[in-house]
C-alpha cells in the first residue's frame, strides 16, 4: 500500500500545496518516510553509513517529475536552499526547477523534526498542517529537554547536540543558539544559570550516535 502511494508522487505537483504549514508538514513527513523506507529497503542493520558515505544524497523520491533526495528536501527546500554544512554552495543551483519549492524564511524548529534513523536524532512522529505550531513547539521542547541540551553550572559549560553546531547559522550564531535554548529549557537552576552566565559559558558538543534508532 505504501509503495502504491509513493508511486503516485510522480503525478503530484508540490506547487499545489497552499499554506506555509501545508508545505512544511508535507516535506517534513516526506523526508522522514523516505529515510525509514530507505533503511528497510537497503536492509540496514547497524548504521546508515554501513553502505558508505552519501546516504542522504543517494536516497530519493520522484515528486512531480523531479528527483528529491533527503539532502534536497532538508537543505534545498526546508532550509530555504542553504548550503549543506560540509558543502560550500547552496543545495540547488541557479535555474533548478526545484527552487520553486523552497520555503523561506527558515523555520529553525524543523531541525528537531527530521529523523535521520540514528539514536542522536529527534524522535519520529507525524506532522499536521492544522496543528503544526503546537507540534513544532513540542518537538523543540522535547529535544532540548531530552538530552539535546545539558547545562552544567559546576563546570560553567553547556553540552549541546551537534545539530546546534552544524546549523548554528540557522539559529543566528552563538547568541541565537543560547536564546533558542532559553526559550525551551524547563525552568530551574540550570536555566537560571544559563540566563545569567550566557556571555561566559563554554559550549561543548556531544558526539553524534549514528547507531540505528530502533
Amino acid at each position: 500500500r505504501y509503495r502504491r502511494v509513493v508511486a503516485r508522487l510522480r503525478q503530484f505537483d508540490p506547487s499545489s500545496l497552499g499554506s506555509r504549514e501545508e508545505k512544511l508538514a508535507f516535506w517534513i513527513n516526506l523526508y522522514n518516510c523516505l529515510v525509514v523506507d530507505a533503511v528497510i529497503t537497503l536492509g540496514i542493520r547497524a548504521t546508515i553509513w554501513e553502505g558508505g558515505k552519501g546516504f542522504f544524497r543517494k536516497i530519493a523520491y520522484d515528486v512531480g517529475g523531479c528527483r528529491y533526495s533527503a539532502d534536497d528536501i532538508e537543505h534545498g527546500i526546508l532550509r530555504g536552499n542553504r548550503r549543506h554544512p560540509a558543502i560550500p554552495w547552496p543545495q540547488f543551483g541557479p535555474g533548478d526547477p526545484r527552487l520553486r519549492q523552497t520555503i523561506v524564511p527558515i523555520e529553525v524548529r524543523l531541525h528537531f523534526t527530521l529523523v535521520c534513523a540514528s539514536r542522536s536524532c529527534p524522535i519520529n512522529t507525524v506532522y499536521h498542517p492544522s496543528e503544526l505550531e503546537g507540534e513544532l513547539e513540542m518537538a523543540a521542547s522535547t529535544f532540548v529537554n531530552g538530552g539535546g541540551v545539558m547545562v552544567s553550572p559546576e563546570t560553567a559549560k553547556v553540552s549541546l547536540s551537534r545539530i546546534f553546531r552544524w546549523f548554528q547559522s540557522d539559529f543566528g550564531g552563538r547568541s541565537g543558539v543560547i536564546e533558542f535554548i532559553l526559550r525551551y529549557l524547563i525552568d530551574g537552576p540550570e536555566k537560571d544559570f544559563l540566563r545569567k552566565e550566557a556571555h561566559r559559558i563554554g559550549m561543548v558538543f556531544q558526539p553524534y550516535d549514528w547507531s540505528l534508532n530502533r
